[in-house]
């Protein structure tokens, strides 16, 4: 356990404000140290100025703080170069994928590709899913800095909005219609296998009706945990349902409404 300062453009809040509205507005940001977990910690290889390490980290740690906090501890100043999260939770790099596999699978047309190589490389990140329980591990680059602040990362594009002179054209999205059931399944890991903790329950159509609408189920076929995953079919994940009494479940999380959403009364 360490004390860190989070970094300006981070999304701490101050006075429910997020941190980084406050640094864009070149505003007085003044975070308070936490304490955070560092598991592992491994220098994988160090050239010239620049250092690559390893790390396994607890929720709420910021790499970006570590290269800095580092280039403190030597005097001269450091920071973050680049940022690979390969594993988070029971998620891997094994279960993520390029954007150009996406676009490939939803527009068979070869025509349609990203401008300015966008997507291509290496595959982005698992899920940014934070969990105590399952700390998660990144590959980072440090690089020695003269000014060694910690809020010099580079900008990254959001998701939609065009750069300039960006050859997509105004209004391309994606359209999954293009692409197989089978196909589009594989990109996407099956329901059932998230939140392993929590055993799934197949609700019937009766029951899957009144969790739609948010009510207490009669789950007799559940182990003893104090919350399940509710799934319609294979598939289609209904809700996380919270044990109340017995076999008695009330729907604390309802994530789907299926095809028929009409309200029933029963």
């Amino acid at each position: 356990m360490i004390g860190q300062t989070p970094p300006p453009f981070s999304a701490k809040k101050i006075h429910g404000v997020p941190a980084y509205k406050l640094a864009r507005k070149q505003k007085e940001v003044a975070l308070q140290p936490v304490q955070v977990e560092i598991k592992e910690f491994e220098i994988l290889e160090v050239e010239g100025n620049c250092a690559r390490f390893r790390a396994r980290v607890a929720s709420g740690t910021y790499l970006r703080s570590v290269a800095h906090d580092m280039g403190q501890r030597l005097g001269c100043g450091a920071h973050l170069g680049s940022l690979r999260r390969t594993e988070v939770a029971e998620f891997t790099l094994a279960d993520a994928h390029t954007l150009e596999e996406l676009t490939n699978c939803c527009h068979p047309d070869p025509s349609f590709a990203f401008p300015h190589g966008k997507g291509s490389g290496t595959p982005k990140s698992p899920q940014e899913g934070k969990s105590d329980r399952a700390p998660d591990v990144r590959e980072s680059n440090a690089s020695a800095s003269p000014v060694g602040t910690i809020d010099n990362s580079p900008p990254v594009p959001l998701a939609g909005k065009p750069e300039p002179n960006d050859a997509r054209p105004v209004g391309t999205a994606l359209s999954l219609s293009n692409g197989t059931p089978e196909t589009l399944d594989s990109l996407f890991i099956h329901p059932r296998k998230l939140l392993p903790d929590l055993p799934s329950v197949t609700a019937d159509e009766l029951t899957a009706a009144r969790i739609r609408c948010g009510r207490t189920v009669n789950l007799p076929d559940t182990s003893r945990a104090r919350q399940v995953k509710v799934f319609y079919g294979q598939r289609d994940l209904l809700a996380i349902a919270t044990r109340i009494a017995g076999t008695l479940f009330h729907p604390a999380i309802v994530l789907s409404c299926g095809a028929d959403t009409s309200v029933r009364r029963f």
